[in-house]
């Protein structure tokens, strides 16, 4: 068992819920019960008798004999059901037979896992869908749950292709051999020891708070800005709009041609325009306009526009100008030429940010460093969808093209795979 650090997941006050204590043991429930898909931890349960709380890391719950309970991730009602006689919960039961809901709770409840590995536990991320109205999932179906929420979407489909990372078959063959496990006797908690925890993620020292949530950039302490630096953010700030242009110019221009590149559209409202207002909120925290930067050459955008009204394929500095039309008569050619320009986005984007990333840490100005570690994992993430996208259309080495200046170099030992975008599972070692 791989987690024995009690979620902090609770439940929102729409449901009029009073916690128990988080995973503990409420003294007025009689018996003990387990939510098994492995053991999931992070699920908020209430009772019929108004038992309330948090699975713990063996997927415990409690109840009183006889009542069904009621279980829930922020304020999505997963169902309710009654539990068997030895106490066992699971999505099946909770699904009552309709096949569809049962395959759909499977595959969130392992795609939410936090480190990605459900066979030895599932651990929801902290946080998640306390904000949005209270909803229940069997209303949904894969591409209404993806659409509810964007940080719940970017936990599901890290793969930026408007499905849920783990396909049903492999949702379906994970429960069958948690079934099997419980049905020969075993329990999560059969070797138990009390007051550890060996989940291994630490809490601190990344960028953001762990569910997704932007930094808060206005909030950090004031630094002062170089020249040079006031330049970089000037310059991503472009990057970034031209990041999200790009794949939105070249999602409508194929759609209107009869291809859906899911990538490009996801890539760019789930992700790239957040990323812009993160370069935003430091435009506007240090007050920066065209008379403060020396790489402008046209105002475009100023620090006080909002990002609808930003002009889609205009930007402020030539070098950007010049890439971006480049790169969208490029990504016109075909599907596969539109995915290869994503990649050389990225790319782009995480050679910039190296050395500006560097040059933040040398000038003791720890705001823009957060900010662009955020933009530096969002890049890694994408450049590895985009990078399955195309080996999904055949082309063996995705993104790797040799010899090519910019995409030539193999990145499997060099970019972190699903790393932690604007999370904290324990700073930059741990992504």
């Amino acid at each position: 068992m791989k987690k024995l650090k009690l979620s902090g997941v609770a439940l929102a006050s729409s449901l009029a819920l009073i916690g128990c204590g988080g995973g503990g043991i409420d003294s007025t429930a009689t018996e003990t019960g387990y939510f098994i898909d492995s053991a999931v931890e992070g699920l908020s349960f209430k009772t019929e008798t108004g038992t309330t709380g948090t699975t713990d890391a063996f997927g415990r719950f409690q109840f009183s004999a006889g009542e069904t309970v009621a279980f829930y991730i922020g304020n999505l009602n997963l169902g309710e059901a009654l539990p068997d006689a030895e106490g066992l919960m699971t999505p099946a039961l909770l699904a009552h037979g309709n096949e569809a809901l049962k395959l759909l709770l499977l595959q969130t409840l392992q795609a939410l896992d936090t480190d990605g590995e459900p066979s030895n536990g599932i651990t929801l991320p902290e946080n998640l869908l306390e904000e949005i109205d209270s909803v229940s999932i069997e209303d949904l179906d894969e591409a209404a749950l993806l659409a509810l929420d964007d940080t719940l979407a970017n936990h599901l489909d890290k793969n930026f292709d408007g499905h849920i990372d783990v396909n049903a078959g492999q949702a379906e063959a994970h429960f069958d051999h948690s079934l099997d496990t419980w049905g020969n006797g075993h329990r999560p908690d059969d070797n138990a020891t009390e007051g550890g925890n060996g989940n291994g993620h630490g809490n601190n020292g990344g960028n953001g708070n762990g569910n997704g949530t932007p930094i808060d950039i206005i909030g950090m302490p004031t630094s002062t800005l170089t020249q040079d630096l006031k330049d970089a953010i000037a310059y991503m700030g472009n990057e970034e709009r031209l990041a999200y242009d790009v794949y939105m110019n070249l999602y409508e221009y194929h759609i209107n041609n009869g291809t859906q590149i899911n990538q490009l559209q996801n890539i760019a409202s789930r992700s790239e325009k957040t990323h812009v207002g993160i370069v935003q909120s430091l435009v506007q925290k240090y007050d920066l306009g065209s008379d403060d930067l020396t790489n402008v050459t046209a105002g475009v955008a100023d620090n006080t526009i909002a990002f609808e009204d930003m002009p889609r394929g205009q930007y402020d500095i030539s070098a950007i100008q010049d890439l971006y039309d480049a790169l969208y008569v490029l990504g016109q050619g075909s599907t596969e030429a539109a995915l290869k320009v994503g990649c050389m986005v990225e790319v782009t984007d995480i050679n910039d940010l190296d050395d500006y990333i560097e040059l933040a840490e040398t000038s003791n100005a720890t705001d823009v460093k957060e900010a662009f570690n955020v933009l530096r994992d969002g890049s890694y993430n994408h450049y590895w969808a985009f990078d399955k996208g195309l080996k999904n259309l055949g082309i063996t080495n995705g993104c790797y093209i040799e010899g090519d200046a910019l995409l030539g170099e193999n990145k499997e030992n060099i970019y972190p795979q699903n790393a932690n975008e604007s999370g904290n599972d324990g700073g930059r070692g741990g992504r």
